[in-house]
């Protein structure tokens, strides 16, 4: 992929990210580690799949488990302002030049 990118793109840019999947350590391995070094707790759009993927497995069927600690976690909040608490992963953003990752994967 970053070598088709380094192709087709020649001016300058960064890689940008957002997911719950940083908080695997599969996941970021594919990351240098400058670019993780940049991670930050975003914010929690909870309308988008960035946040709630968490509830799914690889096979796209609900972790019961994980709904389940939610919904009774839920049901502790005193306000809105704090369902943010209940998910399990926090969605990290990242940011970092592209050449960090052509360096990285050797392209």
């Amino acid at each position: 992929m970053f070598a088709s990118i380094k192709w087709d793109i020649k001016k300058p840019t960064n890689v940008i990210g957002a997911s719950w999947l940083c908080n695997l350590e599969a996941y970021r391995r594919l990351f240098p580690p400058t670019c993780l070094a940049t991670a930050r707790v975003g914010w929690n759009d909870f309308l988008y799949l960035t946040l709630w993927g968490q509830f799914l497995n690889r096979l796209g069927r609900v972790k019961s488990n994980l709904v389940v600690q939610f919904q009774e976690c839920l049901d502790r909040q005193k306000s809105l302002d704090d369902i943010e608490k209940c998910f399990p992963f926090q969605v990290f953003q990242l940011e970092q030049s592209i050449d960090e990752f052509y360096q990285f994967y050797g392209v």
